[in-house]
């Protein structure tokens, strides 16, 4: 199964320079709002050999003002949504949008609109961008030290800051970081990632970079052989759900650091070693998750001082690792190691709840003789208690 991913998805990228297909615009978008990409006015070609990026530009700034003069949040009625036709876009430096407020720039589809920027640089890089919507494009850089699309601000005036946008059925390909969120140190919140794709990065898929670049959400999708999937550096994304990753290099989702957030991580299937990492206080809450068998052995969770609960979850070689006085709830979940579960000495005031166990073998892998069951378990610096769990009378 892994392999067949894998392939489906190398597969795809190459012949995304191929694809051709006819597709309606958006029917949320008002055709005589529209301006394209391949209108005369610009130039573009999209034939994978012209460089098109004074034409990308220039329809950019005809759609949203140029860098030097953006329509902002003052002339915000002056907006044209850009449709970007098939065509594969050969690009040499980076596309810039400054102030974007409410901007729409939408492909013809994840393989059928292609941008590529050759010189290894971003594709797009904003100064200012809130409640703006990209939609269905596939962009990749040739390069491992930018990210492809670098969402940020430097906190001037006259835009809607970093906040409130929305992506959707984009495919993500190489660079640095698919989307950096924020790494200018100011905002990045409130962002909503629908069913995108995010491949071969080198550092991460995506990262939000301070601690302004709160409430971020990813709903369905994948991270594939990416160095970590979903990288909380600083700030937070409040909910992963229904998405996959494979083979992820260090972490599939790593949280490094918070302002008192939480984390819920809803109906995820990984085939990397490692799953989730969270440290530094964050609340986290892991629910219908599988770690299938792929790869080393490695962690479905670890945890430092992290209020953590995992719930009707399935790991075949993963463990969970907690550390620095832990709060640990498990309920409801299968394991196929043995020795699925590791903690050190407790302090005052940790503790370890487990009810309706399985381990050494999950449901449909492992020798039922050495399947072993908790019923209802707490570990504290008492001890470790086991209760026998009895019918009402």
């Amino acid at each position: 199964m892994l392999r067949r991913r894998a392939l489906l998805a190398i597969s795809a990228a190459a012949v995304a320079t191929a694809a051709v297909a006819r597709q309606s615009p958006s029917p949320t978008i008002e055709p005589s709002n529209q301006v394209n990409l391949k209108d005369p006015r610009f130039g573009a070609v999209g034939d994978a050999r012209t460089d098109d990026t004074a034409a990308l530009q220039a329809a950019v700034d005809y759609c949203f003002g140029p860098p030097q003069a953006p329509h902002g949040t003052e002339e915000v009625t002056q907006n044209h949504s850009l449709l970007i036709p098939p065509g594969d876009y050969k690009i040499t430096s980076p596309i810039h949008m400054a102030k974007l407020h409410g901007g729409r720039i939408i492909g013809a589809g994840r393989f059928v609109t292609k941008i590529t920027n050759v010189s290894g640089d971003s594709v797009f890089v904003t100064n200012g961008c809130g409640y703006s919507h990209f939609e269905g494009m596939y962009l990749a850089s040739n390069g491992k030290s930018a990210p492809i699309f670098d969402l940020n601000w430097d906190g001037s005036a006259g835009g809607p800051a970093l906040q409130s946008n929305t992506f959707f059925d984009i495919f993500f390909d190489q660079g640095a970081i698919g989307i950096d969120i924020g790494a200018g140190g100011y905002m990045g919140s409130e962002n909503l990632f629908l069913n995108c794709f995010f491949i071969r990065q080198a550092q991460a898929g995506l990262k939000t970079s301070n601690f302004n670049a709160l409430q971020n959400t990813i709903v369905g999708g994948n991270f594939q052989t990416c160095n970590t999937g979903v990288w909380i550096s600083k700030g937070s994304v409040s909910i992963v759900e229904s998405v996959g990753f494979q083979e992820s290099k260090e972490w599939d989702i790593r949280v490094d650091n918070s302002a008192d957030d939480t984390i819920t991580i809803l109906g995820c299937r990984t085939e990397s070693s490692n799953f989730a990492k969270v440290v530094n206080g964050v609340h986290a809450y892991l629910v219908g998750c599988t770690q299938i068998q792929a790869g080393p052995k490695g962690f479905f969770l670890q945890a430092a001082n992290c209020p953590t609960t995992v719930e009707r979850c399935v790991s075949v070689l993963g463990q969970i690792g907690v550390t620095d006085e832990p709060r640990l709830t498990v309920r409801g979940s299968s394991f196929g190691r043995l020795d699925w579960l590791s903690y050190p000495n407790l302090r005052p005031g940790s503790s370890i709840e487990l009810e309706d166990i399985q381990y050494g073998g999950t449901s449909n892998r492992g020798d039922p003789a050495h399947v072993s069951k908790i019923a209802k378990r707490r570990i504290t610096t008492d001890g470790l208690f086991e209760y026998q769990v009895r019918p009402s009378t």
